[in-house]
């Protein structure tokens, strides 16, 4: 999606691009890591751990896209064709 202008105007993108500063791209990926280390289990215990992450980012993602009342998703409809 739009994640090409949304990254330009990050300030840890802007830091680097701009002022060639890097740690603060170590500071963000180190509170990005911080932030799984509660589902570290539930990520060792995945079949394929990629796969959980970015189903848990997507389904966070939908649930603040809709402030916390994400649709219900017809599976029904999933079946016709």
């Amino acid at each position: 999606g739009g994640r090409g202008v949304i990254g330009y105007f990050d300030p840890v993108a802007i830091a680097m691009r701009e002022e060639h500063l890097y740690w603060p791209l170590v500071v963000d990926l180190v509170t990005l890591r911080a932030e799984f280390l509660p589902f570290q289990p539930d990520i060792d215990n995945a079949n394929n751990p990629y796969i959980f992450i970015r189903d848990v980012f997507l389904q966070r993602r939908l649930y603040d896209i809709f402030d916390g009342n994400p649709p219900e998703t017809d599976y029904e409809a999933l079946l016709e064709e």
